[in-house]
């Protein structure tokens, strides 16, 4: 009676093993990150309706994760500060304090259940970007970063999304207009390393 596999049997299993492998992988990984990138569209949704419910009720966005903004008096603002817990007031302006304690009065939430990690990773920060970044002359931008890490800083200069991911997010978000114009783009800096942002909303 004939016992376990010759070594010719052996390699010949390994290889189609392997073959089956080379053809299954790379269509595993495409999958997972199509799911990464849906997650994303999601998150950023949720967090886009979350922000604008804030506005609507308070009259102020919620204060930026990124740092102290000017124009900002609820910055520099914890993760989820504002969406998830009650902002707190930063100015340094007594006027403007009370101006904003008493807007905050109207606070309604929480407006999520809570504040997420990307799928790559790293969490979301929410930033009061008074400036121009769409590069569209709409000023008052505010914006979801996907992959710039912490705030205040240090700042991860390791790229978290791909680039393939990034190229989609844009084309489900912005209509893939490319990632150096519209509402998802790409910030190229050599102390923030390359991070993608998407604008939620403009001009308010």
């Amino acid at each position: 009676m004939r016992k376990g596999f010759t070594l010719i049997e052996l390699i010949v299993v390994i290889a189609i093993i392997a073959v089956l492998a080379a053809i299954v992988a790379p269509n595993a990984f495409r999958a997972i990150e199509k799911a990464k990138v849906a997650k994303a569209e999601e998150d950023v949704k949720s967090i886009k309706t979350a922000a604008i419910a804030f506005y609507d009720d308070v009259g102020l966005w919620p204060g930026s994760q990124w740092g102290q903004m000017p124009g900002d008096p609820l910055s520099p603002a914890a993760y989820g500060e504002g969406f998830i817990t009650p902002p707190q007031v930063h100015s340094e302006s007594a006027a403007q304090q009370t101006a904003a304690n008493n807007m905050l009065t109207f606070w309604d939430g929480p407006y999520l259940e809570k504040w997420s990690n990307t799928p790559w990773a790293m969490p979301y920060m929410w930033d009061y970007n008074n400036w121009d970044a769409s590069g569209d002359g709409i000023p008052d931008e505010h914006v979801v970063w996907l992959d710039l890490a912490h705030s205040p800083g240090p700042y991860d200069q390791n790229n978290k999304v791909p680039a393939p991911s990034r190229d989609k997010l844009d084309a489900d978000l912005d209509g893939g207009d490319g990632l150096n114009s519209g509402m998802v783009q790409e910030m190229n800096n050599g102390f923030y390393g390359t991070s993608v942002m998407v604008i939620v909303a403009q001009g308010i």
